[in-house]
């Protein structure tokens, strides 16, 4: 089945500067949200979160996502949109909660349940000061008000279309980046790294498993797979492929390389996110709008996102 990734419930203010992006954008994290996660994308119906050392996966049943659109887009703001989850650390306590209890719509005395399931891959001896750069900059900044405490009021924050954590492990960088409105992530090993360090541990998954080259993860609501991973050099001007395939023991999963010149980089290319998205990344509705004194335009709506 196809599984598409789970929404949280988001109010913000955006502001373009006037560029035009189009695919996953990785928004900062400044501390409107107080996890420990840097960066944030929002994909349809899910939401990726990017840690020091890894990254977690937040994933709802596609059916039942429909259903709560279905129920909500009439316009009841006071519908509470939320679904039972993995209590998984990593992903924040306000976040857990919000998934952890029942949709209800006034009106209606039928109960909407959002089966979702969370996880989190961890790389195994990853370095502590591993440190994130971004790039690709959209132009797009949103200012976050997160329920009464000032604290978490944020203003211009950020979003890219890439960024790179630098010293994942001794002469490895991971770059994120949108490929076709997926994130996909690259690892590249500069001259000389060992790429058997590499070890991704999956917490919260039910089971791993390779199936043509693929893997994958079975959860609550469904099997997700990653697409099998490809791994290059550029010697001379030429891209030279080299093979490369998964290896899973238990929730751990490795890389097995055949030969390759170990004096020129090397890149390990698999892609973390498994489905199509189209349209919008939020499902959003719209109910004011006025001018402001300084020219300014100030609309008033909900998001159903991230």
């Amino acid at each position: 089945m196809k599984v598409w990734f789970s929404l949280i419930l988001l109010l913000f203010i955006t502001r373009s500067t006037g560029q035009s992006f189009y695919g996953v954008e990785f928004i900062e994290n400044k501390g409107q949200w107080k996890d420990d996660y840097a960066y944030k994308s929002v994909l349809g119906n899910g939401v990726a979160y990017f840690h020091k050392n890894g990254f977690t996966i937040s994933i709802t049943h596609p059916d039942d996502f429909a259903r709560v659109i279905e129920r909500v887009h009439g316009g009841d703001a006071s519908s509470v949109l939320s679904g039972p989850a993995n209590n998984l650390p990593g992903v924040g306590d306000k976040d857990n909660a919000r998934i952890d209890e029942f949709v209800s719509s006034t009106g209606n005395t039928q109960e909407l349940v959002m089966r979702s399931h969370v996880y989190r891959v961890s790389f195994i001896g990853s370095s502590p000061i591993a440190k994130f750069l971004p790039a690709k900059p959209t132009g797009n900044e949103a200012n976050y008000f997160i329920g009464n405490d000032p604290d978490f009021w944020k203003t211009d924050v950020k979003s890219y279309g890439e960024v790179v954590l630098k010293d994942l492990y001794p002469g490895t960088n991971i770059r994120y980046y949108s490929g076709n409105e997926k994130i996909k992530y690259d690892l590249i090993l500069a001259p000389g790294a060992d790429p058997s360090k590499i070890k991704l541990q999956y917490t919260g998954a039910e089971g791993l498993r390779i199936k043509n080259g693929e893997l994958i993860i079975k959860t609550s609501i469904g099997e997700v797979k990653e697409f099998a991973p490809i791994a290059y050099q550029i010697v001379n001007g030429q891209r030279r492929s080299i093979s490369c395939k998964y290896v899973v023991a238990g929730n751990t999963l490795s890389y097995n390389l055949g030969n390759y010149d170990k004096s020129v980089e090397l890149v390990i290319d698999p892609t973390l996110v498994f489905s199509t998205y189209t349209g919008s990344k939020s499902n959003n509705w719209g109910y004011s709008a006025a001018p402001g004194p300084d020219g300014s335009l100030y609309a008033g709506g909900i998001v159903f996102g991230s």
